[in-house]
């Protein structure tokens, strides 16, 4: 069902929850151990749930054959986030500088493979780096006073999961309208959005939302909800697609199409195939 002006009905759901999600070194440490128990006290005195991951650490192939040491959120880890983000407000902090993977197969990975862990919640969580002697307190009461987006439209490209629609694509100037015009005269395609590398993502039609993702409920961007079961026609064109999210790899033939919802849960459409998923 439309609601005013042609736009989709918003969706509803159960009331959010806040959540701080801690994303820590591979390896523990005394500082650390002190870190979460103080962070869970003040999550628990501001009524906030606290969700603790781990980084692992991998090698990153560089230029001259030479590989340097980086931390990656594991693609397990990085789907569970990315899910939360898009249904509860989330608060990201993390212990030094951590990756996601844009294609969860690459082992080495290399620079362009490397998404960085703000890069990869943006316009979704108010992320921090946590610095050695921060205040802890301070640092969340000023983070919970900000907000990462405020998107108010299906038009708006933060509604899309942009390491899945195209690696390529940069979200840093979204949140300013000169970003999103940019944004639009490079991608926009009549009423959806054309990637190079994943192909023409047409928005279902209302009566055509037919599956929802895992969680089963309408999807957020930070305050603006949207239909249960939106999500995008993903079709390959004329050339075989091979489609990344965090937790799974799909290969779509010629003509044929995925489903891909904002909080980056892919289903299957027409001739294409799951490649790849994690194991823990």
């Amino acid at each position: 069902m439309n609601g005013r002006g042609g736009q989709p009905t918003q969706g509803t759901s159960v009331a959010r929850e806040p959540r701080i999600w801690l994303v820590l070194h591979p390896s523990d440490s005394d500082y650390e151990k002190r870190l979460r128990t103080t962070l869970g006290q003040k999550a628990a005195d501001l009524g906030v749930k606290l969700i603790t991951r781990r980084s692992r650490s991998r090698r990153m192939s560089v230029e001259g054959n030479r590989a340097r040491p980086i931390n990656i959120l594991e693609p397990v880890d990085a789907n569970e986030l990315y899910r939360d983000l898009s249904i509860n407000k989330c608060y990201v902090l993390s212990r030094g500088s951590v990756f996601v993977l844009h294609d969860p197969r690459r082992d080495p990975p290399t620079k362009r493979d490397c998404l960085p862990l703000q890069n990869f919640v943006h316009h979704r969580a108010v992320y921090r780096t946590l610095q050695d002697g921060v205040d802890i307190g301070a640092e969340l009461r000023t983070m919970m006073t900000e907000a990462p987006s405020d998107c108010t439209s299906y038009r708006d490209p933060r509604i899309l999961p942009l390491h899945v629609f195209d690696k390529k694509a940069d979200g840093s100037r979204l949140n300013t309208e000169d970003g999103r015009s940019a944004f639009h005269r490079k991608y926009a395609r009549s009423g959806g959005w054309q990637s190079e590398a994943t192909g023409t993502w047409t928005p279902a039609h209302p009566g055509a939302r037919h599956g929802t993702g895992p969680s089963g409920e309408a999807l957020r961007i930070w305050n603006f909800t949207l239909p249960i079961g939106y999500h995008w026609d993903t079709h390959a064109g004329r050339q075989r697609r091979t489609i990344a999210a965090t937790a799974s790899v799909w290969k779509v033939e010629q003509r044929g199409y995925v489903n891909i919802y904002p909080d980056s849960h892919i289903r299957s459409g027409a001739r294409a195939k799951q490649i790849w998923r994690p194991q823990r």
